[in-house]
């Protein structure tokens, strides 16, 4: 690899991305991974930097393809971008030394760090404004919850219900893929309930619109008698009638953060409350960045009926 003194740019650092379009989380999280691309790009190529995009590791190169690709190409850090967590290859590359962050993986350890919206306070955010409409009975439909931002997602909506007071039912959590259909699909299965909620936070704005559909086609109103809160603030978004209300991902700043991030563990630069000792920085990449969430109030929200 090159030499990278503290002072040197992002111009004088080869840096690389590892992106697996064809795998599993890639196929979940694809829209926001093509705009987080994005922004990696925007600020490198700010800066006047290139980035080398590696061959996604097929079973036959080996857990260390990652490994070798990066040397074979004197990368001083790598991008990690819809990899599932458990490739042996990422496994690999993340215990090589190598200066590496991941997107939305939480990956913390040798020089290895991450950067991921706030999920967590994205879903309280949501849950808080359908209890400010009144609404009381609130289920979710999870992502896959192998997938960080989903469990995280949950971790919200558990927790601003219990700091409301307000039970969870086993049957208001229902387990979802990140599609229209599997939105469709969830939301029949909360209709079919004896007491049917009168809110849904949807933790995806894909099932979101489904969920629209199917009470569209039930002959449910939205919001007149269910409100639906949708996650990422796609495209769709604005365009499903009635508007959908979600909260929405600074695809961007997570980009950017990212390089940002890299190049702070690629500098060997202290932690945020560290001191600058040399056992610190070899002990522990940068602090993992979590970028904030903000809701976006459209017309899919309205208060409990009959309030």
């Amino acid at each position: 690899m090159t030499e990278t003194p503290d002072s040197a740019e992002p111009a004088d650092i080869a840096l690389g991305m590892v992106w697996d379009a064809d795998s599993a989380t890639a196929g979940r999280r694809s829209p926001l991974q093509v705009d987080v691309f994005v922004g990696v790009r925007r600020h490198l190529s700010a800066h006047g930097a290139d980035l080398v995009l590696l061959a996604a590791a097929r079973p036959e190169d080996g857990v260390d393809a990652y490994v070798h690709a990066a040397h074979r190409h004197g990368l001083d850090g790598v991008l990690v971008l819809g990899v599932d967590e458990g490739h042996p290859a990422l496994t690999a590359l993340t215990a090589s030394g190598l200066p590496c962050v991941a997107v939305d993986l939480p990956i913390y350890r040798n020089q290895t760090t991450y950067v991921a919206s706030d999920n967590r306070a994205g879903a309280v955010s949501a849950v808080e404004h359908l209890r400010a409409l009144g609404h009381r009975a609130i289920a979710t439909i999870t992502g896959p919850l192998s997938l960080m931002p989903a469990v995280e997602r949950l971790v919200g909506y558990r927790f601003e219900m219990a700091r409301a007071g307000l039970p969870v039912r086993p049957e208001y959590v229902v387990s979802g893929e990140y599609t229209q259909e599997s939105g469709y699909a969830c939301a029949q299965r909360l209709l079919s309930l004896q007491e049917p909620p009168t809110a849904v936070f949807a933790a995806d704005d894909r099932m979101a619109v489904g969920v629209i559909r199917a009470l569209a086609d039930a002959g449910v109103a939205v919001p007149g008698e269910v409100s639906v809160v949708g996650f990422d603030d796609v495209e769709a978004a604005a365009l499903v009638r009635p508007g959908l209300t979600t909260v929405a991902q600074d695809h961007a700043a997570i980009g950017e953060g990212a390089v940002e991030l890299l190049l702070r563990t690629i500098r060997g630069e202290a932690p945020d409350g560290a001191d600058g000792d040399d056992r610190t920085r070899e002990r522990r990449a940068a602090e993992p960045l979590l970028v904030p969430t903000r809701l976006v109030v459209r017309e899919s929200c309205g208060p409990v009926a009959g309030s």
